[in-house]
Order: structure tokens, then sequence, then C-alpha cells
């Protein structure tokens, strides 16, 4: 019989505030298995616990006033990016003539701004992942961050283990961003379903990472959420799969590294290495990052990276945070 093993996530798409409301919440979840062990039925019995400290701090920072130059910068940053996605937006044609769109079909996914759908090329046949995005949810800064880093990406060329925009149109009161369309599943649904990887899949997977990753940093862009989360399979048999990395909207866009539209050859904001603690998903981020107002850098990625690996070949990740989430997955 197989053996069971736990794997720790502090996963973006359902965090709480507590491990009480934690376990209350994954024991009605299709991924709670059944388990026996002293360590879950403590946890099954905690009373309501205090907001851990990585969300304890980001509410305390929502509440703070935000100063007016502040204001101002992120005014400035929504005016460039929306700029930089003008510049790049198809305008020689409509969506409608270029994509196909099953109106039927439900959306691939939602992600905080906009769904994703199934399209398809009529001129070469290929599929693609149309992302929608209403243009009042361009003041969010996950937004500005993701249009940067795809536009940086695809200006200088893109990669083949990075999930780029094709084009782009800006029609009505919505963005559409055309994206590779990778139709294999996340790296994190696959270990849930099978398991731990072979060495062989896993040295060959992480390598198309790291990859990835390097033609990112050499671009000035990091990642700063890199989790099995956000890489997807082509396929879904891991021995012929290609990994692709997603979701940019936790980036950094360094400055100075690409052309600015507006002439001054520097991006304003989200650049040089803010400081928000380094990464937003805790469970993979370096120790020394944990605290606010850690500078973010490449260095957050090549742990997240380092972390990946170990849950690939362990099929478990036993992370020392509050806001951790447990899954049983067999090996």
């Amino acid at each position: 019989m197989a053996s069971q093993h736990v794997l720790r996530f502090a996963s973006s798409r359902a965090r709480t505030t507590a491990a009480a409301a934690a376990a209350s919440a994954l024991a009605a979840s299709s991924v709670w298995f059944t388990t026996n062990t002293a360590e879950d039925d403590e946890i099954r019995s905690m009373a309501p616990a205090p907001a851990c400290l990585c969300e304890a701090a980001s509410s305390s920072a929502k509440q703070q006033p935000v100063p007016k130059s502040a204001t101002k910068i992120a005014a400035l940053q929504r005016s460039k990016t929306l700029l930089q996605l003008d510049l790049a937006t198809t305008k020689s044609r409509t969506l409608a003539s270029a994509y196909a769109i099953d109106p039927s079909s439900p959306p691939l996914g939602e992600g905080a701004f906009g769904a994703v759908h199934l399209a398809t090329n009529r001129i070469t046949g290929e599929h693609v992942a149309i992302k929608r995005i209403p243009k009042n949810m361009t003041d969010l800064e996950s937004f500005q961050r993701e249009v940067n880093a795809l536009l940086r990406i695809k200006r200088l060329g893109g990669h083949p283990h990075i999930c780029s925009m094709q084009e782009s149109f800006d029609e009505g009161s919505d963005y559409f961003l055309i994206l590779d369309y990778v139709g294999g599943g996340e790296l994190f649904d696959q270990l849930i379903k099978n398991g731990a990887f072979s060495e062989a899949d896993t040295s060959r997977l992480l390598r198309e990472c790291a990859s990835a990753l390097a033609f990112l940093h050499g671009i000035g862009i990091t990642h700063a959420d890199l989790k099995p989360e956000n890489l997807m399979l082509s396929t879904e048999q891991s021995s012929d799969a290609v990994v692709k990395l997603v979701d940019f909207g936790c980036a950094e866009v360094t400055e100075g590294s690409d052309e600015d539209p507006l002439g001054n050859n520097s991006l304003i904001a989200f650049g040089g290495g803010s400081r928000r603690g380094g990464g937003l998903t805790s469970a993979y981020r370096p120790p020394k990052s944990q605290s606010k107002g850690t500078k973010v850098d490449p260095g957050v990625d090549m742990w997240a990276l380092g972390v990946i690996l170990y849950i690939m070949l362990c099929g478990e990740y036993k992370s020392c945070t509050t806001c951790e989430l447990k899954y049983i997955i067999s090996i």
C-alpha cells in the first residue's frame, strides 16, 4: 500500500488567518483525506487563534494611511503602465476577427482581476488563453506588475518556459491579453494527484524552470511568488511534460533595464527591489525575508526553487508558518 505523506503549503488561493480555521475548512475540502496522526488531532481541537504574523503584518499595513507622495507615484505608474500597454495593443484587427471564442465553455480559470478563456487563432488554429481584464481593475498594483513584466518579456523575445503574452486588445470597457495556452494543469495539482516526481522528471522540469528564471533575472524581473501553483505543465503526463512559469502579479520589474516609452530609460515603480517582505507566499520565502520591509531580489526566486525541488522529490514540505494548509498525497 502506498505510504501517506503530508504536504504543507501556504497557498495564496486559500489562506486562513488561524490554524483552527484552516483545519475546519480543509476538513470539508476534497483534498482532505483521513489521517490519524496525533498532530492532526491537536490541530482540529485548537481553539481560534490570532492571525499569523505574515497576515497580521499585511492587515496592519492596509490600515495605515497612504502618504500623498505614494498616491502620486501610484498614479504615475498606472499612467505609464497603460501607455506601454496601449503602444503594444493590436489595432489592425479586432479580437473577434482574430480569435474564435466559445461563449458556452466555462473559463479556464479566474484570477484576482480577470477571467481566462480558451480560444482558437482563426488563421493558425492554435489554442490560446485569453485573459479579460475590466479597465476599472487597472488601479490594482498586481495588474500593473503583471503587465509591466509581460510587456518586457515580449519586447525582449520571450522564453520557451515562460507563459508569454502574444498580443493584446483594447475593446470597450476591457483589456484582452492573449497568452500562451498550457493545457496540462498546475504542478501543484499533479503533486496532489500523483505524489512525488521521479528524479529524472524532477531534474528535467527544474532545469527548465531554472532556465526561465535565468532569463527573467537577466532582463531585470524577479517573479517573487514562485510556487507549484505558478508552474504549469504542458501535459498531464509528467514524463513528457514541459513546464511554463505563469502569474506575474507579484513581479518586480527593476529600473533602467528596459526602454521606457516616455524616453526616460527608467520605470518608476515596482523597481530596484521594493521592500515588501520578499515574496508573497510565506512557505516559499527565505527566512531572512519574512520580516516586513525586506528587499525583493532574485534570491527570493532561487530559495523558492529549492523548496519546490524538495517537494517534488519528497512529496512533502513542513513549513514553520502558522498560516499553512495541510494536504495528504500518496507516493
